[in-house]
């Protein structure tokens, strides 16, 4: 327990003191997401027979969900997560373009005013080798 001795002495150890509360309680928030994430994998794992979800990050628990065409579950962990659009957008096309989900990719092109623009939908596309169709669609 270090000595105080000065008012200063007293503001600084209450603004350490704050400072470590601050950082318990990100560092309490982020526990608890991933445990909440683990829970979630785990009953991906259970719901799908498929043994590989659990000890991935969030973005690739997503992906692996999209290319494996678990699309509600995907959409649920973004909800549950608070995944933002742009980075929804990124994980859905990638999986996508890499699943050859080029009916797939080119519906999600469709469904609303892309927050990233429709470029990086042609740019995965051409990146995963997608028929000359989609990239002219």
């Amino acid at each position: 327990v270090p000595t105080l001795t000065t008012p200063t002495d007293y503001v600084v150890d209450d603004a350490c003191a704050g400072l470590q509360c601050r950082d318990a309680g990100w560092q309490s928030k982020a526990a608890n997401e991933a445990a909440s994430l683990f829970k979630e994998q785990l009953k991906l794992e259970r719901d799908t027979g498929q043994v590989l979800f659990v000890g991935l990050s969030l973005a690739d628990t997503i992906t692996t969900c999209l290319k494996l065409g678990h699309q509600r579950q995907a959409a649920n962990l973004r909800k549950q997560f608070a995944v933002p659009d742009t980075r929804w957008y990124w994980l859905k096309i990638s999986a996508l373009a890499a699943a050859h989900d080029w009916d797939g990719l080119d519906l999600f092109a469709g469904e609303r005013k892309s927050p990233i623009g429709l470029e990086p939908f042609l740019e995965v596309a051409q990146k995963h080798g997608g028929p000359r169709e989609v990239m002219m669609r």
